[in-house]
Protein backbone atom coordinates (compact mmCIF):
# COMPACT_ATOMS: atom_id res chain seq x y z
CA UNK A 1 0.00 0.00 0.00
CA UNK A 2 2.81 1.83 0.93
CA UNK A 3 3.42 1.80 -2.73
CA UNK A 4 0.20 2.39 -3.92
CA UNK A 5 0.30 5.53 -1.59
CA UNK A 6 4.02 6.27 -2.75
CA UNK A 7 2.42 6.12 -5.87
CA UNK A 8 -0.69 8.18 -5.35
CA UNK A 9 1.48 10.69 -3.91
CA UNK A 10 3.57 10.58 -6.58
CA UNK A 11 0.52 11.48 -8.95
CA UNK A 12 -0.38 13.89 -6.60
CA UNK A 13 2.62 15.15 -6.77
CA UNK A 14 2.94 15.15 -10.81
CA UNK A 15 -0.72 16.43 -10.63
CA UNK A 16 0.60 19.15 -8.35
CA UNK A 17 3.56 19.86 -10.53
CA UNK A 18 1.27 19.88 -13.79
CA UNK A 19 -1.44 21.90 -12.09
CA UNK A 20 1.89 24.61 -11.12
CA UNK A 21 3.11 24.64 -14.75
CA UNK A 22 0.02 24.81 -15.77
CA UNK A 23 -1.24 27.85 -13.75
CA UNK A 24 2.60 29.31 -14.25
CA UNK A 25 1.93 29.01 -17.91
CA UNK A 26 -1.66 30.49 -17.57
CA UNK A 27 0.02 33.35 -15.76
CA UNK A 28 2.71 33.65 -17.84
CA UNK A 29 0.21 33.85 -20.92
CA UNK A 30 -2.15 36.60 -18.75
CA UNK A 31 1.43 38.79 -18.03
CA UNK A 32 2.59 37.99 -21.62
CA UNK A 33 -0.93 39.54 -23.17
CA UNK A 34 -0.92 41.90 -20.37
CA UNK A 35 2.53 43.12 -21.59
CA UNK A 36 1.12 43.03 -25.35
CA UNK A 37 -1.49 45.14 -24.56
CA UNK A 38 0.73 47.52 -23.05
CA UNK A 39 3.10 47.34 -25.77
CA UNK A 40 0.83 47.74 -28.33
CA UNK A 41 -1.08 50.77 -27.13
CA UNK A 42 2.36 52.38 -26.57
CA UNK A 43 3.13 51.68 -30.03
CA UNK A 44 0.14 52.98 -31.05
CA UNK A 45 0.81 56.18 -28.58
CA UNK A 46 4.33 56.65 -29.88
CA UNK A 47 2.78 56.24 -33.62
CA UNK A 48 0.50 59.35 -32.98
CA UNK A 49 2.82 61.35 -31.61
CA UNK A 50 5.13 60.60 -34.41
CA UNK A 51 2.49 61.54 -36.99
CA UNK A 52 2.16 64.93 -34.78
CA UNK A 53 5.48 65.83 -35.05
CA UNK A 54 5.73 64.89 -38.76
CA UNK A 55 2.55 67.02 -39.32
CA UNK A 56 4.33 70.06 -36.82
CA UNK A 57 7.74 69.34 -39.34
CA UNK A 58 6.21 69.68 -42.40
CA UNK A 59 3.64 72.93 -41.44
CA UNK A 60 6.62 74.36 -40.28
CA UNK A 61 8.66 73.48 -43.79
CA UNK A 62 5.65 75.22 -45.39
CA UNK A 63 5.86 78.11 -43.69
CA UNK A 64 9.30 78.51 -43.54
CA UNK A 65 9.30 77.54 -47.70
CA UNK A 66 6.25 80.84 -47.62
CA UNK A 67 8.43 82.80 -45.60
CA UNK A 68 11.29 82.19 -47.95
CA UNK A 69 9.28 83.04 -51.04
CA UNK A 70 7.86 85.94 -49.85
CA UNK A 71 11.39 87.51 -48.53
CA UNK A 72 12.79 86.37 -52.05
CA UNK A 73 10.17 88.20 -53.90
CA UNK A 74 10.97 91.33 -51.55
CA UNK A 75 14.54 90.95 -51.86
CA UNK A 76 13.67 91.20 -55.73
CA UNK A 77 11.84 94.11 -55.41
CA UNK A 78 14.49 95.46 -53.60
CA UNK A 79 17.06 94.96 -56.20
CA UNK A 80 14.91 96.15 -58.78
CA UNK A 81 14.96 99.13 -56.63
CA UNK A 82 18.72 99.13 -56.09
CA UNK A 83 19.03 98.58 -59.77
CA UNK A 84 16.76 101.75 -60.92
CA UNK A 85 18.55 103.19 -57.91
CA UNK A 86 22.49 102.84 -59.61
CA UNK A 87 20.61 103.62 -63.02
CA UNK A 88 19.49 107.09 -62.15
CA UNK A 89 22.88 107.97 -60.13
CA UNK A 90 24.79 106.70 -62.97
CA UNK A 91 22.41 109.29 -65.29
CA UNK A 92 23.08 111.89 -62.48
CA UNK A 93 27.18 110.95 -62.82
CA UNK A 94 26.82 111.60 -66.71
CA UNK A 95 25.01 114.51 -66.48
CA UNK A 96 27.19 116.49 -63.54
CA UNK A 97 30.41 115.40 -65.32
CA UNK A 98 28.19 116.63 -68.79
CA UNK A 99 27.57 119.91 -66.71
CA UNK A 100 31.36 120.04 -65.33
CA UNK A 101 32.56 119.88 -68.64
CA UNK A 102 30.32 122.60 -69.81
CA UNK A 103 31.44 124.60 -67.31
CA UNK A 104 34.79 123.82 -67.79
CA UNK A 105 34.23 125.10 -71.43
CA UNK A 106 32.54 128.05 -70.31
CA UNK A 107 35.30 129.08 -68.05
CA UNK A 108 37.55 128.29 -70.54
CA UNK A 109 35.60 130.49 -73.10
CA UNK A 110 35.87 133.64 -70.93
CA UNK A 111 39.31 133.57 -70.11
CA UNK A 112 39.84 133.24 -73.51
CA UNK A 113 38.03 136.17 -74.14
CA UNK A 114 39.25 137.97 -71.38
CA UNK A 115 42.24 137.39 -72.31
CA UNK A 116 41.83 138.54 -75.66
CA UNK A 117 40.46 141.98 -74.42
CA UNK A 118 43.21 142.33 -72.22
CA UNK A 119 45.70 141.65 -75.72
CA UNK A 120 43.27 144.14 -77.21
CA UNK A 121 43.36 146.74 -74.67
CA UNK A 122 47.64 146.30 -74.65
CA UNK A 123 47.86 146.71 -78.18
CA UNK A 124 44.92 150.12 -78.03
CA UNK A 125 46.94 151.33 -74.84
CA UNK A 126 50.40 151.09 -76.39
CA UNK A 127 48.74 152.79 -79.93
CA UNK A 128 47.65 155.40 -77.58
CA UNK A 129 50.95 156.09 -75.57
CA UNK A 130 52.55 155.68 -79.03
CA UNK A 131 50.06 158.53 -80.48
CA UNK A 132 50.32 160.53 -77.13
CA UNK A 133 53.57 160.36 -77.66
CA UNK A 134 54.04 161.94 -81.37
CA UNK A 135 51.42 164.18 -80.06
CA UNK A 136 53.71 165.57 -77.26
CA UNK A 137 56.85 165.48 -79.10
CA UNK A 138 54.66 167.62 -82.16
CA UNK A 139 53.53 170.39 -79.24
CA UNK A 140 57.23 170.33 -78.04
CA UNK A 141 58.44 171.44 -81.61
CA UNK A 142 55.74 174.13 -81.51
CA UNK A 143 56.58 175.18 -78.01
CA UNK A 144 60.64 174.53 -79.07
CA UNK A 145 61.17 178.12 -77.69
CA UNK A 146 62.18 177.75 -74.56
CA UNK A 147 62.10 181.20 -73.40
CA UNK A 148 58.27 181.46 -74.07
CA UNK A 149 57.84 178.84 -71.35
CA UNK A 150 59.84 180.35 -68.80
CA UNK A 151 58.06 183.40 -69.41
CA UNK A 152 54.90 181.58 -68.86
CA UNK A 153 55.74 180.00 -65.74
CA UNK A 154 56.88 183.27 -64.07
CA UNK A 155 53.54 184.94 -65.03
CA UNK A 156 52.03 182.35 -62.59
CA UNK A 157 50.63 179.86 -65.10
CA UNK A 158 50.24 176.45 -63.43
CA UNK A 159 49.17 174.87 -66.61
CA UNK A 160 52.00 175.90 -68.24
CA UNK A 161 54.18 174.99 -65.70
CA UNK A 162 52.32 171.34 -65.70
CA UNK A 163 53.27 170.75 -69.21
CA UNK A 164 56.58 171.73 -69.00
CA UNK A 165 57.12 169.80 -66.28
CA UNK A 166 55.62 166.77 -68.13
CA UNK A 167 57.59 167.69 -71.24
CA UNK A 168 60.36 167.20 -69.30
CA UNK A 169 59.83 163.85 -68.31
CA UNK A 170 58.82 162.56 -71.20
Amino acid sequence: MREIIAADKKQDSSKNQEELAITWLRERFINLKKENKVLRESKVSIAKEMEEVREEEKRQIEQMTQRMYTKSKEMQKIQTEIEKIQEINTKLDNEFEHQVTQRNKSKQEAHQIVYSINNIYRVAEMLYQHRDIEHKFKKLEQEADPDKAILKIEQGDPQALERHVRNIII
